[in-house]
């Protein structure tokens, strides 16, 4: 008896101090537990970056997760007049000689935790992303504002930058010369507030303690990457926002793994891309739909290269040798429309009247061939970044511009010069980048993004001197022309200079514009109000289930 005492005693012990320890320590449930009892919607955006503050890569899916934690002074507003819609910024009063930018801030506007966003937040913003000491996009683009260029060379610290707050609710930038499209380029989500700190820097492990000026905030991220997104109650358009919760999820094995999670394993509401041969039957189905985005793909040439593709003739050959319908019908289907235009479809390119590059034309194709310097001992290293869609879309080129300099493909009294040889290789996303870095390609199968919907988001990439620009074209008269353009006050003068650009682009071809791009998203059919913005980025913020 005193024995079956002692057991319950200690059974009754271990019991209290359970009970106790349940009370004192939090359980901390995974996304997946937590969905399985409230239901949030699940979207995979697939890769996210390592760093918060330098966010001006060129990566659709950074700025999906950007655009929604972050706000700026101002977004891009499809269907307006100027396509200019005020953020954080209330208003702005541009002066009359087109310099002095001054932006009255929102009243009452505030970071996620509740302390108020002032001028001098952005202006320390601005100071900030202009500091960090790499060959950034930031710095290249605000070279226009007054005392940027001192201050990235070292030559002045940041008071001789005109960026001030002389309010807590005013802020003004002063440029070096009118610029009628600086509005469109703030609107860019990698100008969204944000304070550049460690935090920022190491995101994935300090989320908690970073300021949020956008829609959400980070609440959690799970031990897979998985990250719980919270409506920011502070949040300038608040009643916006569709969803209190949103969780993105981080599958980056490919589309055919998030068709199985969307489709048979159901832990998945939205993605992106699925594989071309299911797109008819996710259609047929309503659960997906095509976005056009302002994204072209594109035949890029290495002006560094020593083999043919340095001789105008052979890129004219070239191009002359696309059909870009054939390319859609064999490769491409919903993913584009072709294009025989440097501008997509969707862009606003009124201003600009001479776009237009030249469509195929086999014999024209061939007499530029017979012009060129190839021979036959020459290999054209044609390299992309490796999928299956990428691939097929090489192997049509290079059969299109063999066909065209064939006995099959020749007239009869141009006679045909043999085929040209290609030696063709697919690289990761990232080694890509090093392969064109160090020349060790000719031809290149990429993509050029239009960030800002104004014809210098793509005239900028030109310039001899444009991060984007990694391509080897230097062309000192085109960089004049993009200079006379920027300081003529006259608008006209400047459009008409801009025509002069593009043709100038014409006449040394670094790049065949061969389609626009798509972006098809998929969806449950419960979910309600998925859309894409011009850009190809997913509207979080509007998302919501039926």
């Amino acid at each position: 008896m005193k024995i079956l005492k002692r057991y319950l005693s200690i059974i009754l012990i271990i019991i209290i101090i359970s009970i106790i320890f349940s009370g004192c320590v939090e359980k901390k449930e995974d996304i997946n537990t937590i969905n399985q009892n409230n239901r949030y919607l699940m979207y995979d955006i697939g890769s996210l970056p390592e760093d918060l503050s330098k966010t001006d890569m060129d990566v659709l899916r950074v700025r999906d997760i950007e655009r929604v934690l972050f706000q700026g002074l101002v977004y891009e507003k499809e269907n307006s007049k100027d396509g200019i819609g005020y953020a954080l910024a209330k208003s702005c009063d541009i002066s009359k000689d087109g310099l002095v930018y001054t932006f009255a801030l929102k009243d009452n506007i505030k970071w996620n935790d509740g302390s108020p966003i002032t001028a001098q937040d952005f202006v320390d913003f601005f100071k900030d992303i202009l500091s960090q000491d790499y060959d950034s996009v930031y710095r290249y683009e605000l070279k226009c504002i007054y005392g940027v260029s001192d201050f990235i060379d070292h030559n002045k610290d940041f008071s001789a930058v005109a960026i001030t707050a002389p309010k807590d609710n005013i802020l003004q930038i002063r440029l070096n010369y009118p610029s009628p499209h600086f509005l469109q380029l703030l609107t860019q989500p990698m100008y969204g507030l944000r304070k550049i700190d460690s935090n920022i820097i190491n995101w994935k492990k300090n989320y908690k303690y970073i300021k949020y000026s956008g829609a959400f905030f980070i609440k959690n991220i799970e031990g897979n990457g998985n990250i719980l997104l919270n409506k920011n109650k502070n949040y300038v358009f608040k009643s916006d926002v569709k969803s209190n919760q949103i969780v993105l999820t981080t599958n980056k094995n490919g589309s055919a793994y998030s068709l199985a999670d969307f489709e048979t394993y159901n832990n998945l509401d939205i993605f992106l891309n699925p594989p071309s041969t299911e797109v008819d039957r996710l259609k047929s189905k309503g659960e997906a739909a095509i976005f056009p985005k302002l994204s072209v793909k594109g035949l890029f040439f290495n002006f560094n290269s020593n083999t043919a593709v340095s001789n105008y003739n052979f890129r004219k050959a070239v191009q002359l040798s696309m059909d870009r319908n054939e390319l859609i019908d064999n490769v491409v289907g919903d993913y584009g429309e072709a294009l025989t235009s440097y501008l997509p479809r969707e862009m606003n390119s009124s201003p600009i009247d001479n776009s237009k590059v030249d469509n195929y034309n086999k014999s024209e194709a061939l007499k530029y061939f017979k012009e060129s310097n190839y021979n036959k001992n020459n290999v054209i290293r044609f390299v992309y970044v490796d999928n299956d869609t990428n691939k097929k879309v090489c192997e049509n080129i290079i059969k299109m511009i063999n066909y065209t300099i064939s006995n099959e493909g020749s007239n009869s009294d141009t006679g045909a010069i043999g085929n040209v040889k290609f030696q063709l290789k697919g690289y990761s996303l990232k080694d890509i980048n090093e392969v064109i870095k160090n020349n060790n390609y000719d031809m290149y199968l990429g993509d050029y993004n239009i960030n800002y919907n104004n014809i210098m988001s793509f005239l900028e990439i030109w310039k001899s001197n444009s991060p984007y620009n990694i391509y080897g074209f230097k062309d000192i008269a085109y960089d004049d022309l993009i200079y006379t353009g920027n300081v003529a006050e006259d608008l006209n003068k400047k459009y008409e200079v801009y025509n002069k650009c593009i043709e100038e682009l014409k006449n040394r071809i670094p790049v065949i514009p061969l389609y626009s791009k798509n972006t098809i998203a998929c969806s449950k059919t419960s979910v309600q109000s998925l859309n894409l913005n011009e850009f190809g980025n997913v509207l979080i913020e509007k998302l919501q289930e039926k």
